[in-house]
């Protein structure tokens, strides 16, 4: 079902509802109906029924803490009656007691569904004048934005002169979009006044004026003098004596010496093999004499021994005890008598008692004697065996320890006949090397005699004398050079120093001259693009100046609208930011140029009945009009189609006036309920009449 476009209330009914605890019924006809009576007689509750009936809140939209249920009650009720649009009538009745129940033309349905008939907040901003001014900035603004026609774009284009019209249709942007294209455009004007800013100044610096110093040159003739000369001095030769002859004989000498010096001692292989011998033989004896005798090992035996002894102490100390358990047996004579008391059973022991208990004491003691000998028998027993196998134990150890013996001495006497051998084969070697040594010393006495007969044919020669003479030839001669070659790069280090300076300044003078040439050519090019910045910078203001007139022109079309529908009403849901042009939402409501917070009730009252006939108009729905507090107002225009207005009229009952006629409202009294089933096991109550 659609949602309905006209509320026209016919008929309200409540029960158990705030001052209304007897079910009364209240007819309301097209036009003014105007509801009179004391304070406290239930005036505003019709206003806040109708409301909670179809809107399940307050007058001010709050469904917390309704508190509506008549203190006497258990259950409110109400239900309406409209006429829509199309001249049919319907039904909507609610009921509150634990739970809520909620039904429409007498079928349940939840406030959801009803939400989609009869829109909540637009029938409380029509029916209630004073609920708009309740909200808050945010809320105001959005329930009146939500109503508006749209504005397209080429709607506020058509206001616009043709200047600005032909600049705005060849830009690119969304109406939604204008603060962002506003914010965009400063953000670029922003970096093109930085760009311009440092360009400026990079073009004050390509501007300023290079000094290029004179040119100048060098002469490198003079470099290749000196260069010259140089190598000259680096050519020149010593008069030295020649010693190539002697120097020959001395190398043949030399040769002779080497070859004397390379001759080895024949036997020299011999003798290692000797020494090899030697060591390996003492080493044998070392060897020989650190082996030590190992002895056999009897610590078991003698464990074995330790824990027999043990077992024989134990047994024996078992067996002693056993004797003298016997002795005191044998020393034991227990005999009843008559008159005793008998130690088991406690009774007093009679005449023929006594000889019975005797024979079975005597008794009792030789069985005790017999187990005790038993025992004594065994462990005599065991004794002997432990006797038997200490003896064994013992023999073995003894005969383990000669044997041990006469291994140590075998060994002793193999440990020193080894020594012995190794020491004859050591002596043996000892005597062979003492030989080879003699003859080894004779070849070394006959070498050393050949070698020095060899040098004093070298030293005859003189050569060291020669060799100090064109030494001292040399030194004289490299000094000489030394200074000449000293003065020479003296003089070449300046020349290139001189040189390394024009060309130095050359290269500057030719670099500050490219420079200059290059800054010129920069200095145009950014010239250019200075003037480009410019051109740019002036589209960039035009594009900000006509889309402020755009934004403006907006606003004017919105407050146009909205003027349409009011009166004495100024209201604002948007306005520009004079530095930016930026649209920002506001919400500025005028009434006769006051703000609402200083206009008196009856002026406030004038507000609400003006802002909830636009937004009839706006919406194009036709829903009743509730003014309270009726009295505080003179007079107002009336263009609802529906008015429910109420009235303080002193000591006068809740009554209805209806052209002219005053009707007081009254509950009905309790009837006779009729219960008829209907659709889904519905149940419709009626009450019938008396």
């Amino acid at each position: 079902m659609a949602k309905f476009e006209k509320v026209q209330v016919t008929e309200v009914m409540a029960e158990g509802f705030k001052g209304f605890q007897e079910k009364t019924v209240m007819v309301l006809e097209e036009g003014k109906n105007t509801f009179i009576g004391d304070n406290g007689k239930g005036k505003s509750s019709v206003g806040e029924l109708i409301v909670w009936i179809l809107t399940g809140k307050n007058m001010i939209g709050k469904q917390k803490d309704l508190n509506i249920i008549n203190k006497d009650s258990t259950t409110a009720v109400g239900s309406i009656s409209f006429m829509d649009e199309d001249g049919e009538t319907h039904e909507v009745e609610r009921k509150l007691s634990s739970t809520t129940t909620l039904k429409f033309d007498h079928k349940r349905i939840t406030q959801k569904q009803l939400e989609e008939l009869i829109s909540t907040d637009l029938f409380l901003l029509i029916f209630n004048p004073m609920y708009f001014l309740s909200l808050d900035m945010d809320s105001s603004r959005n329930a009146i934005y939500s109503l508006l026609p749209g504005v397209e774009k080429e709607d506020i284009l058509a206001e616009l002169n043709a200047q600005e019209r032909a600049f705005l249709e060849g830009e690119h942007f969304e109406l939604k979009d204008t603060n962002d294209y506003l914010k965009n455009r400063r953000k670029e004007l922003k970096e093109i006044e930085d760009k311009k800013k440092h360009l400026q100044g990079y073009m004050a610096k390509l501007g300023e004026k290079i000094d290029i110093p004179a040119p100048l040159a060098f002469d490198d003739k003079k470099i290749e003098v000196v260069e010259k000369q140089l190598e000259a001095l680096n050519q020149r030769k010593p008069e030295l004596k020649n010693l190539s002859e002697l120097l020959m004989k001395k190398s043949e000498l030399d040769k002779l010496i080497t070859e004397v010096k390379g001759t080895r001692f024949e036997s020299e292989k011999v003798k290692l093999e000797l020494l090899n011998q030697k060591s390996l033989l003492e080493q044998q004896i070392k060897t020989e004499m650190a082996k030590e005798y190992k002895p056999m090992d009897t610590s078991k035996l003698e464990t074995d021994i330790a824990v027999l002894r043990n077992d024989y102490k134990s047994v024996a100390t078992q067996h002693k005890v056993l004797e003298q358990e016997g002795q005191a047996l044998d020393k034991k004579q227990i005999h009843f008598h008559e008159g005793d008391q008998c130690p088991s059973c406690k009774q007093t022991i009679t005449a023929q008692a006594v000889s019975v208990l005797n024979g079975e004491l005597k008794k009792q003691v030789n069985e005790t004697k017999a187990v005790i000998h038993e025992k004594q028998e065994g462990f005599k027993k065991t004794l002997s065996d432990l006797e038997i196998e200490g003896k064994s134990l013992l023999a073995q150890i003894t005969k383990a320890k000669n044997e041990d013996e006469l291994h140590r001495k075998k060994f002793e006497e193999q440990k020193k006949a080894n020594i012995a051998s190794f020491q004859t084969q050591l002596d043996k070697v000892n005597f062979k090397l003492n030989n080879l040594n003699k003859e080894e010393e004779r070849f070394v006495n006959e070498q050393k005699a050949k070698i020095s007969v060899l040098q004093r044919q070298i030293d005859s020669l003189e050569l060291n004398k020669l060799e100090k003479e064109n030494a001292q030839i040399q030194k004289a001669f490299d000094e000489e050079v030394r200074k000449e070659r000293a003065t020479l790069q003296g003089t070449l280090s300046t020349l290139r120093k001189e040189k390394e300076s024009v060309v130095k300044s050359e290269t500057s003078r030719l670099a500050l001259v490219k420079r200059a040439e290059e800054n010129a050519k920069e200095l145009e090019k950014k010239k250019v693009e200075l003037a480009n910045y410019d051109k740019k910078e002036v589209l960039i203001n035009n594009q900000i100046s006509y889309m402020k007139i755009f934004n403006a022109q907006k606003i004017v079309i919105m407050n146009r609208t909205l003027s349409t529908h009011l009166n004495h009403i100024s209201l604002k849901l948007e306005k520009t930011v004079q530095s930016t042009g930026e649209i920002k939402d506001c919400f500025e409501v005028l009434y006769m140029d006051k703000e609402l917070k200083i206009c008196s009730t009856s002026e406030t009252i004038k507000a609400g009945l003006e802002i909830s006939h636009m937004i009839r108009e706006l919406s194009g729905l036709d829903y009743p009009v509730f003014v309270d507090n009726g009295e505080s107002i003179t007079s107002y225009e009336d263009t609802a189609s529906q008015t429910i207005e109420t009235k303080v009229v002193k000591d006068k009952k809740l009554s209805i006036l209806k052209n002219g006629k005053e009707k007081e409202v009254v509950a009905i009294p309790k009837a006779k309920i009729k219960i008829t089933t209907v659709d889904n096991d519905e149940e419709i109550v009626e009450e019938m009449a008396n």
